[in-house]
């Protein structure tokens, strides 16, 4: 004889009674479950911070050119300017899980990284389009001016205007060739404002002209008439090149220039020759497995996810609303444990360890959005526990009272 003596009727109530107590229960584990599941499929699984990274890079440069000639004569480019301009610009580069899976199951994973990397550097390079030709453009331009005349640029050539000089210099994407002439002279005439007659008098505004004109026709001669603030900018470090001897041709867009100095760098990482390329498809053919064994790991931890979301929401319709949960309890927290809990433990350990500061800073670039899966996780487990278990045990034991009838 139970507590309801033992009448089927009232036990079969009790159950759709709690049965129904699940429906929002199950609402809620759908929701948390597809939350997890698109924050492991777009959101970042790494994120890189460009700003450090850019300083990072600035500083190794700085390091390898530490001691070494400056006795080079003609105007020269602030590279390590370029880079710190450029990956300011840059925010944060990220890898989700579905740009890694395409990564790692494209045809020609080379290429693919490749065109992954000079895409993001392209956006990046128009995002820096003005602080390209304020920061690094006219600075150049002056010092050939004062390899020139022998004047001294002024001290406030570090506080330019930059959208002023920016918008007088877009205005020649759009002016016709009889307005070339003077949009040139507003371009010079804008410079001469901010440095001050001075340092640019009328005679050597003239000269700043004709540098102008030289640079325009130089943009239009490479691309067949068009001017663009981009072709302008890559005609621009085209012929800084040429004139070290660097390369021969021109480059027009900053894909092109990009996939230069991604290939120049990877000739110089290899020591040059022709043995580069194939030392870096042999670098990628032994990267690529582990590639695709990362992304088929995150792709099976977004499909527990996604299981779960099934589950609970195909038995809201269901008699029984009961379901398991076991395979995200036990699979679920890993994304969050290896790319947001690992990396934090590792940053605090190793700045004790001998070159430990250098790969703790390095640490400290990458950051990770894990931690919304890691969230559902935990809320996951308190609602297993303080309210889907409590519901469940009183269904089975009914049930058992039921069978025992």
């Amino acid at each position: 004889m139970n507590s309801f003596g033992g009448e089927k009727s009232v036990l079969m109530d009790e159950i759709a009674r709690r049965q129904r107590k699940l429906i929002p229960l199950n609402i809620v584990v759908a929701i948390i479950a597809l939350v997890a599941a698109v924050s492991l499929l777009f959101a970042p699984i790494v994120s890189v911070d460009a700003v450090g990274l850019g300083d990072y890079i600035t500083e190794m440069m700085g390091e390898q050119t530490a001691g070494g000639d400056s006795s080079e004569e003609g105007p020269t480019i602030d590279t390590a300017k370029i880079v710190s301009t450029v990956t300011s610009n840059m925010g944060n580069v990220s890898l989700t899980t579905m740009s890694l899976a395409t990564l790692a199951f494209s045809d020609d994973l080379t290429e693919t990284l490749k065109d992954y990397v000079s895409e993001i550097g392209s956006e990046a390079l128009k995002k820096s389009e003005k602080e390209l030709i304020t920061d690094v453009a006219v600075p150049v331009m002056i010092e050939m001016m004062e390899e020139e005349s022998g004047t001294q640029a002024p001290d406030n050539i570090k506080n330019m205007d930059a959208d002023a000089i920016y918008d007088k210099a877009k205005a020649l994407e759009t002016a016709s060739a009889g307005e070339v002439d003077e949009t040139i002279s507003a371009l010079a005439e804008e410079l001469q404002n901010q440095l001050g007659e001075d340092y640019i008098s009328d005679e050597n505004l003239a000269d700043l002209e004709s540098s102008i004109r030289t640079v325009y026709d130089d943009t239009v001669a490479a691309t067949d008439g068009t001017f663009t603030i981009e072709s302008c900018i890559c005609v621009f470090a085209s012929k800084s090149l040429q004139e070290s001897g660097e390369i021969t041709q021109t480059f027009t867009s900053y894909a092109d220039l990009i996939d230069y100095f991604m290939d120049s760098a990877l000739s110089s990482e290899s020591g040059g020759g022709t043995d580069s390329s194939s030392e870096l498809d042999d670098t990628i053919a032994q990267v690529e497995p582990i590639l695709k064994i990362v992304a088929i790991a995150l792709l099976f931890f977004t499909a527990v996810w996604l299981i779960l979301f099934l589950f609970a929401f195909l038995h809201l319709f269901a008699k029984n609303k009961r379901f398991t949960m076991w395979y995200v309890k036990l699979f679920g927290f890993l994304p969050c444990l290896i790319f947001g809990v690992a990396p934090l433990v590792a940053g605090a350990i190793v700045p004790g360890m001998e070159g430990g500061a250098e790969i703790a800073g390095i640490l400290g670039m990458i950051s990770t959005m894990t931690w919304i899966s890691g969230a559902c996780y935990i809320l996951l487990w308190i609602i297993s526990i303080f309210w889907a278990f409590p519901i469940k045990r009183k269904i089975r034991a009914y049930n058992k009272q039921l069978k025992a009838m």
